[in-house]
């Protein structure tokens, strides 16, 4: 924020009983901030001891730090006096007490200076919490010397310590009595050589408050108002028009409002002149932005008009930058519906995969709900499997002790033997087609049956051609199993059982039966 600082100096200024130059400050801005954290000027003011005079004119004033000008008085004309207070610094005040006497005077004591005074013409007051904010204290008077070191005090000692200072005065046209700090400076004394309190000097009086509560516009300066038009001029420039509409609008209603009170008469022609010029330019500002007219009072958007050549010239170059920016235009266009189609089309793939997956799902849980199933009918096959292979065993025992005592009947064991031999080489097969049964039972079963059969046929010497049969079962078996799955086996299982080897008449028609049917015929090819 831009600020205007005036600086008065004047010279062989008395300051706590020592000659020095002092100065006087006015400064002007929209916002005066006091924070030592902040790198403006303000911050090298704090702590001055020549300031005699601080004058301070803003919209708002805000103080984050321990301000402390010794004996300065200090006048503020704001809309707002805000203090804030930082954590881990001291609080926010300001505070016109003077430097203290930091050593005692071998004369008389001199006496203590007065604080500063403080005038505020502020329209509103803010701070963070409640405390001391204004410290207006006057100066402690100097201690002196005891009149001879080691001895007692005569009564013709005329020594006297200096008097106390009178505290600060705070006017101000909000109250803020409860947050100032206006007493007196304290007595200087003298002590003996025990530290006892022989003389002393007397108090300085208390400050005071005092409240203008009949100022209602005094805040209104045309130091700070001023700051304020240039600050919403900026703005209207820049193109922010409502910003500087109510701006404008709050100032010249409250110098209309300063206008109809009996405060305007109390004010010199020199400010009278100032707020007036200020209201004008104000009102100006307010009807140009109503006419909808920028910061040069032309329609907004308007641009000087330029001569015939110069837009010739300006079109033709325009045209190139058009013909790239159309193209670049086109392209992107293409590759946004490239992109769209593919992103469709993605979508859609996406969906079509959720739906399979969805499928698959529901397959793989009714093919988990069969494997139970499939396990039992597993199980019970190669319980079948198991019983026929006893009887097979069984049968071939009993075929092997009747084939000893009967030498006429080989042929016909012979065809026996050829059938087991088919069945021996189909076993494995079965046991290979028939989920749940492993391979390793099939080929124990088929093992079994083999060796019963080569004993019976070298027992019977049964004819080779008989032999053939076996070796047809087996080849058949080894290329389909749909013989077994269709209950072919239980059919031989049955056709076995129902041999009776006491009559060669019944094995042979026992073998006939098996020969007949479907899937034994199936062999011959």
């Amino acid at each position: 924020m831009q600020k205007n600082i005036l600086l008065k100096i004047v010279k062989n200024f008395g300051l706590q009983h020592r000659r020095d130059t002092v100065r006087t400050f006015s400064i002007t801005g929209k916002e005066l901030e006091f924070d030592s954290q902040i790198q403006n000027k303000l911050r090298y003011l704090n702590g001055s001891t020549d300031i005699e005079e601080l004058n301070l004119f803003a919209e708002k004033v805000i103080i984050r730090e321990a301000l402390h000008f010794p004996q300065t008085n200090i006048t503020i004309y704001a809309k707002e006096l805000i203090f804030e207070d930082l954590p881990g610094q001291a609080a926010a005040s300001i505070n016109t007490s003077p430097i203290m006497w930091d050593y005692p005077e071998d004369v008389n004591g001199n006496r203590g200076e007065n604080a500063g005074n403080i005038t505020l013409y502020i329209k509103d007051y803010k701070q963070s919490n409640p405390r001391k904010r204004f410290i207006l204290i006057g100066g402690k008077g100097q201690n002196v010397f005891w009149n001879t070191e080691g001895a007692e005090w005569m009564p013709g000692d005329t020594r006297t310590p200096g008097n106390g200072g009178n505290g600060g005065t705070l006017t101000s046209t909000v109250d803020v009595s409860d947050f100032c700090d206006p007493i007196h400076g304290s007595a200087g004394i003298q002590l003996n050589n025990k530290d006892q309190i022989i003389s002393a000097g007397k108090h300085g009086n208390d400050g005071s408050f005092v409240l203008y509560d009949d100022k209602e516009f005094t805040w209104l300066h045309p130091n700070f108002i001023s700051a304020v038009v240039k600050h919403a001029k900026d703005a209207y420039l820049n193109i922010h028009n409502g910003f500087t509409h109510n701006i404008f609008s709050e100032y010249t209603q409250r110098i209309e409002e300063l206008k109809a009170s009996e405060e305007w008469d109390e004010l010199d022609d020199e400010l009278k002149m100032e707020l007036n010029n200020a209201e004008n330019e104000m009102q100006a500002i307010i009807y140009r932005i109503g006419q909808n007219l920028d910061y040069f009072g032309n329609p907004v958007g308007w641009v000087p008009m330029l001569s015939f050549e110069v837009n010739k010239m300006a079109f033709e170059q325009e045209i190139e930058k058009a013909i790239r920016v159309m193209y670049l235009s086109y392209w992107l266009k293409k590759i946004d519906a490239g992109n769209t189609e593919y992103i469709a089309a993605c979508n859609e793939a996406i969906s079509l995969v959720k739906q399979d997956l969805a499928d698959n799902k529901e397959l793989i849980a009714e093919l988990v709900r069969l494997i139970p199933e499939l396990q039992d009918e597993a199980t019970e096959l190669e319980r079948q499997i198991q019983e026929l292979v006893v009887k097979i065993e069984r049968k071939t025992q009993e075929l092997l002790a009747q084939a000893k005592d009967n030498i006429k009947k080989r042929e016909k064991w012979g065809i026996v033997c050829g059938v087991l031999s088919g069945v021996a080489k189909v076993a494995p097969v079965v046991c290979s087609v028939i989920p749940g049964v492993g391979t390793l039972a099939g080929a124990a079963i088929g093992a079994a049956i083999s060796a019963g059969t080569n004993a019976l046929a070298q027992a019977t010497n049964a004819n080779t051609a008989y032999m053939k049969y076996g070796e047809a079962v087996g080849s058949f078996a080894a290329t389909t199993g749909d013989f077994f799955i269709n209950g072919g086996f239980d059919k031989i299982s049955n056709a076995l059982n129902q041999i009776d080897l006491s009559d060669s008449t019944a094995i042979s028609n026992s073998y006939k039966n098996i020969c007949k049917s479907e899937y034994m015929q199936a062999l011959q090819y």
